[in-house]
């Protein structure tokens, strides 16, 4: 029978949740069943590529909840995903009463009532019952095929440049512009560095190409783009949002350091950084409000010093790898379609 993904996005609420939802597509459809996506793709370029270069189906959700069960209902989809922290719980109810419902219900659409409950964050298997059909941690994060592509067999074969490679970004559409000061804090560091750093929006891009390197600095500003998980693959250290993607830097074996842009990034943020599988940047307040100590994380990182005390930063970036490669495998999204 076919599904039908009804999910977040937009300029203000970010790509993250079209993001999993198109490993979950890519999954189903390996497997024979038909996807249709309800989402507004129309507001976000980069993301409408995204679904059409694989062929997937879309329409623009209308304005009104009673237009968007009825868009729902022309499908006559026999399982409906929803990923949504916005849509109120009637949309819920009223699907439950037609249809299988699979609902997300990580930090802003905790309590959504569902069929299948999953929540792919780490952690999250310790805040609720488990059940057959209650899909939770990290176990179930949602991986897209050209992430798990670049997946190493063996993160010891990483090869560090010199200088560093920087990898700088903030989700599909950088709704809280994290980047600017993200890529600031990387330079502010003071160390000769490769960085490459994407621009969510055009007015990002007037920020960050009015960073000036210092001495044995390069830095380039790129549109967002299908190479990110190769980039990210390549670099020595990524320095991004804790947001969904961040799933994405673990399975890729990323060393790198998250700063919370959100409220509800906080206890994904927490647990990740208590777990030792990234490094803390703080809240993106703290960076705007005082990137000194930002800047001194970044420089362990990049150089003769350990944030967790240690001698050398090419270590502390080979730990991070380490961990991180171990606690994210990519099969997440084969086990979630195993109960649709």
């Amino acid at each position: 029978m076919s599904v039908l993904i009804w999910c977040d996005l937009g300029p203000g609420l970010g790509a993250g949740h079209l993001m999993r939802c198109i490993a979950l597509a890519e999954e189903l459809v390996s497997r024979g069943r038909a996807v249709h996506f309800l989402t507004d793709a129309a507001s976000v370029p980069f993301a409408r590529a995204q679904l059409e270069r694989r062929e997937m189906t879309w329409e623009q959700p209308p304005p009104d909840l009673a237009g968007q069960l009825a868009a729902v209902a022309r499908h006559r989809p026999g399982t409906v995903v929803v990923d949504s922290y916005v849509l109120p719980v009637a949309a819920y109810d009223a699907l439950g009463t037609s249809y299988r419902v699979a609902a997300f219900v990580d930090a802003g659409a905790r309590g959504r009532p569902a069929d299948v409950v999953i929540d792919p964050t780490l952690g999250a298997e310790a805040d609720a019952a488990v059940g057959p059909d209650r899909l939770l941690g990290i176990a179930h994060a949602l991986i897209r095929d050209e992430v798990l592509a670049h997946r190493p067999s063996d993160v010891e074969t990483h090869v560090e440049g010199d200088p560093p490679r920087v990898v700088v970004f903030s989700g599909g559409t950088d709704a809280h512009g994290a980047a600017p000061p993200l890529a600031g804090a990387v330079l502010g560091a003071g160390l000769p560095v490769h960085l490459t750093v994407v621009a969510a929006r055009p007015e990002l891009r007037a920020q960050l190409d009015a960073l000036v390197p210092g001495p044995g600095q390069g830095i380039e500003v790129i549109d967002p783009t299908s190479e990110l998980p190769a980039l990210i693959a390549r670099s020595d250290l990524v320095v991004s949002a804790a947001g969904t993607s961040s799933a994405e830097l673990l399975c890729l074996g990323a060393a790198a350091a998250l700063v919370q842009v959100a409220d509800n990034q906080a206890d994904t943020y927490r647990r990740a950084v208590e777990a030792g599988l990234v490094a803390p940047l703080g809240t993106l307040a703290d960076l705007r409000g005082d990137p000194a100590s930002a800047r001194s994380i970044v420089r362990d990182l990049l150089d003769g010093g350990d944030v967790e005390g240690g001698a050398d930063g090419s270590g502390a970036r080979r730990r991070l790898r380490r961990a991180a490669w171990a606690v994210v495998d990519g099969r997440g999204r084969a086990r979630i379609a195993d109960r649709l």
